[in-house]
């Protein structure tokens, strides 16, 4: 896997269809992303604002991870990610993760510190 796509929650940017879609510069699969994402959350959002270029990068970041409490705290601190961090898995990344808690866990202590 490459880390530099793990984003500090342990979500990996090569894997979400936003920076996928925004990589290959694919304005229509940006679209159904979106319409898809409103569906599931329940707001509004539009391709507009899924634009990505990966968490961890200078560029474009979808509206809702511009605004990510757990990047936030990450950066604060200094940390590339969640994996490094002593309090791995915060009540904020079990939240955020709910069930699959586990899983991004795993994924965050293998990239290691």
């Amino acid at each position: 896997m490459n880390t530099k796509l793990l984003a500090p929650c342990g979500l990996h940017c090569g894997e979400c269809p936003a920076y996928l879609h925004t990589q290959a510069g694919d304005e229509a699969g940006l679209k159904e992303t979106a319409a898809k994402w409103a569906e599931e959350i329940g707001l509004p959002i539009s391709a507009d604002e899924i634009w990505c270029d990966g968490c961890l990068a200078a560029g474009r970041k979808c509206s809702y991870c511009q605004e990510c409490g757990i990047r936030d705290c990450a950066m604060s601190r200094n940390y590339q990610h969640c994996g490094q961090c002593e309090e791995l898995p915060c009540s904020r990344l079990k939240q955020f993760h709910g069930t699959a808690i586990d899983r991004h866990v795993e994924r965050l202590r293998s990239a290691g510190h």
